[in-house]
């Protein structure tokens, strides 16, 4: 599903325990026209998350019910591409290390420098942004793939279908010439794809034999009237001519 990227400006979720800092965030970020939601228990953050769908999550690391590492797993499970921003009293660089590798795109020392906070969480929306649209642009791409396949797949049975027609057609040309074969070339046709089918000849190789199979007298279109219709025995020289259809077939398909 094509997803809106955000702009400059975008839905911030907020959660820490202590609700001063909620609130200071807010407003900070509400003050750069920032659509902002803040709580300071943990348990509503799942409900949060799914009712206003952020780009960007502030969370702080430990919290009593759920900690921020807890609710990072929950929000990346439900939106892959949300960008989740994690704030600690304490510099633990191992911690923010494993976080950063869960899909954390910063890591903050409170009490937070409103620049440096302002920073990342441009930062966040810029990453969110071009994360969707790469995600948007490759839709775009598998969607036109399976639209061209598709007309691939449909141009190439309305060529089978014609390319089957003209063989036909050639067939029934040569029967018209020969009444007393009449039929012939689609009866070998049958017989030898029914043979080919007990071989486990499938796909395409088997409509492959049976066209083959359809075009073996083709050949006979070259062979003057006077020969291939006496109805008297062929002499030697007739013969001769006769057993070169299958020369002649080859040289007319190739061309």
């Amino acid at each position: 599903m094509v997803r809106t990227a955000p702009g400059p400006t975008g839905k911030v979720l907020i959660v820490d325990d202590e609700p001063e800092i909620v609130a200071f965030i807010r407003e900070l970020l509400m003050s750069r026209r920032h659509t902002v939601v803040g709580i300071s228990d943990s348990r509503e953050a799942a409900a949060e998350f799914d009712s206003f769908q952020p780009d960007v999550c502030i969370l702080d690391f430990r919290m009593p019910h759920f900690t921020g590492s807890v609710l990072l797993d929950a929000f990346k499970q439900k939106d892959a591409a949300v960008e989740v921003i994690f704030l600690t009293a304490q510099d633990e660089t191992s911690l923010a290390v494993d976080l950063m590798k869960r899909g954390a795109i910063d890591f903050l020392l409170k009490p937070v420098e409103l620049s440096q906070l302002e920073l990342s969480v441009s930062r966040a929306l810029e990453h969110r942004r071009l994360i969707i649209e790469n995600e948007n642009y490759r839709l775009h791409l598998e969607q036109l793939v399976l639209e061209k396949t598709r007309a691939l797949n449909e141009a190439l049975m309305r060529l089978g279908y014609v390319h089957s027609a003209t063989l036909d057609t050639l067939s029934m040309a040569l029967d018209y010439r020969d009444q007393s074969t009449s039929g012939h070339s689609r009866r070998v046709a049958e017989l030898t794809a029914g043979a080919a089918k007990a071989m486990g000849i499938t796909d395409s190789a088997l409509v492959q034999i049976e066209h083959g199979a359809l075009l073996h007298d083709i050949g006979k279109l070259k062979i003057p009237d006077s020969v291939l219709l006496k109805p008297a025995k062929l002499d030697e020289e007739e013969w001769k001519m006769m057993r070169r259809h299958p020369e002649y077939g080859f040289e007319f398909l190739t061309n």
